[in-house]
C-alpha cells in the first residue's frame, strides 16, 4: 500500500497539491501543504499521483507506489 507524504524540507507552499486534490491535502497555518489522507486508494490514488507529478519542488511523495512517476 502506498503512503502519501510531503517533505517539509522541500515544500515551499505553491499549493498545487491541495488545488489538485483537496480531499487529500490541506494547507497549514503558514500555507504549506499537509497530507490529510496518508493512504489513498482508488480514485484518490490517481489524484495523489497527479499531485506528486505536479509539484514543482517534488515535495509530494507517494512512497511504495510502483506506478508513480514522481
Amino acid at each position: 500500500m502506498s503512503e502519501l507524504r510531503i517533505d517539509p524540507e522541500v515544500c515551499v507552499g505553491h499549493g498545487r497539491c491541495f488545488d489538485i486534490a483537496p480531499d487529500l491535502f490541506a494547507d497549514d497555518e503558514e500555507g504549506f501543504g499537509t497530507v490529510t489522507v496518508p493512504r489513498p486508494e482508488g480514485r484518490q490514488l490517481a489524484d495523489a499521483r497527479l499531485a506528486a507529478r505536479s509539484c514543482p519542488e517534488q515535495a509530494v511523495l507517494l512512497v511504495g507506489d510502483s506506478s508513480s512517476t514522481a
